[in-house]
């Protein structure tokens, strides 16, 4: 290698090229957002803005490089202060690259983005591949915007739009969305609106995410719409249960054979969550994240529901996955059974749940392929008071982990799984070598 040359000029233009997109993809963190006005420039597009001036060959790459610029449209960075000189620049140098359009909308600037917003999607919607849009304030833009979103949309990849106001009820959409015509879209995600999902572009959607506020279904409902998508692989649902328990519903669970990823997260509806839950027959190895919360009502909630919907994800997960690392937290409010070292295809098994520590958590457990596991995490609250019975069932349960050849727990936990080993001479953990009591490791 020539000593006048800089080992990052070498690499090759691919390489540069993934380094630049990647940057162009990032989003702004908390710390830059509480630090900038709404109308300074996001961080992806200061980085591909002082990328380009590094050097002539960065800059020669960048300024030719429509689609990084089509990455890195920020609304609110043109909108807070006048600066048309450069959205001409930045719309130029986008050529004819697909765009990606994000906004924020709140109370303050509401009156100035919209009909900004409003006028970059008349004039480029048929080239819009991702539109992600966040709304906050005391009304809604969306009605503004549903003659765009009438027309077909033949690039849109992503769609996600998210609308919490205080006036108002629901904004539903029209029935003919994107004029039922978006052939690329895979991901859909929408909070605070009605929408149909009894759409032709809805057979294709891979990735579904529906959020509060104001989303409210109840399980049975939902299970209709999704039965509609037949090819999901992800589905996030987060507090869109209403209060209706009505337990009329399908007949069978509906079966995605494709859906590989569940998330619910309602504090508010465990037992509407489980009865969703128990209604989807999902694909083989389907990972589960689910949390009801320690302040959810589950007085009424029986015990059997619980354990029938983790013990089947639990058991169609660990059939598939080699878990080698689980952690297990028992408090006196919750139990939470986590995955801590998911695959890189990004599965996991999490479930969040509240009283009935060793009920439920045993139904899991013995689902779980246990001799895989090689590293467990086990605590252990101090504010729960264990009888005998209880001391018993925490042995039962760490003797299920053979393999177990590092632990990673607490003195009290500790001493509670080995209390009852010495008084019936039971070893547990016979594999165990390395030992880490509050952060503090002791070889065995």
């Amino acid at each position: 290698m020539p000593q006048d040359l800089s080992p990052i000029t070498l690499l090759s233009n691919e390489i540069l090229g993934y380094i630049f997109e990647l940057n162009s993809d990032m989003g702004d963190d908390d710390a830059y957002e509480k630090n900038t006005t709404s109308g300074d420039p996001s961080i992806a597009f200061l980085t591909l803005l002082r990328s380009s001036r590094v050097c002539l060959l960065w800059r020669d790459y960048i300024i030719n490089s429509p689609s990084l610029w089509g990455r890195v449209v920020n609304l609110n960075s043109f909108t807070a202060r006048v600066r048309p000189q450069q959205w001409e620049t930045l719309m130029s140098r986008t050529g004819n690259a697909p765009l990606h359009l994000r906004a924020k909308i709140n109370h303050q600037n509401f009156d100035k983005i919209v009909p900004f917003i409003i006028s970059v999607l008349e004039r480029y919607w048929a080239r819009v591949m991702s539109f992600d849009v966040v709304s906050r304030g005391v009304k809604s833009p969306l009605e503004q915007m549903v003659p765009i979103f009438s027309l077909q949309a033949p690039l849109l990849v992503s769609f996600r739009i998210k609308s919490s106001y205080i006036t108002g009820s629901r904004f539903t959409f029209p029935e003919a969305l994107f004029s039922n015509y978006a052939p690329r879209l895979r991901g859909f995600y929408f909070g605070g609106i009605n929408i149909n999902l009894h759409n032709s572009w809805g057979s294709q959607i891979r990735s579904l995410r529906i959020e509060t506020p104001r989303s409210r279904f109840n399980p049975s409902a939902l299970l209709q719409q999704i039965s509609q998508l037949p090819l999901l692989e992800s589905l996030a649902l987060h507090y869109i249960f209403d209060d209706a328990d009505n337990a009329t519903g399908l007949s069978t669970p509906i079966h995605l054979p494709n859906l590989q990823h569940v998330g619910v997260v309602d504090h508010s509806h465990a037992r509407q969550s489980l009865r969703f839950l128990g209604g989807l027959k999902t694909g083989s190895g389907c990972c589960l994240r689910l949390d009801t919360g320690f302040d959810s009502a589950v007085e009424d909630v029986p015990l059997v529901d619980w354990t029938n919907v983790v013990e089947h994800y639990a058991q169609g997960y660990f059939e598939e996955h080699q878990v080698n690392t689980l952690s297990v937290r028992v408090t006196n409010r919750m139990v939470s059974i986590e995955e801590l070292t998911p695959a890189s295809n990004g599965f996991f098994f999490k479930i969040e749940y509240p009283s009935w520590p060793f009920d439920i958590l045993n139904s899991v457990i013995k689902k779980c392929q246990c001799g895989f596991v090689k590293t467990l995490a086990l605590w252990i609250d101090k504010d729960l008071n264990f009888v005998a019975t209880s001391d018993h069932i925490l042995l039962s349960f760490a003797r299920l982990f053979p393999n177990v050849e590092i632990l990673k727990t607490s003195p009290y936990t500790l001493d509670l799984c080995y209390k009852p080993s010495r008084d019936f001479d039971i070893p547990i953990l016979p594999m165990l070598r390395e030992l880490w009591l509050d952060g503090h490791m002791y070889s065995i």
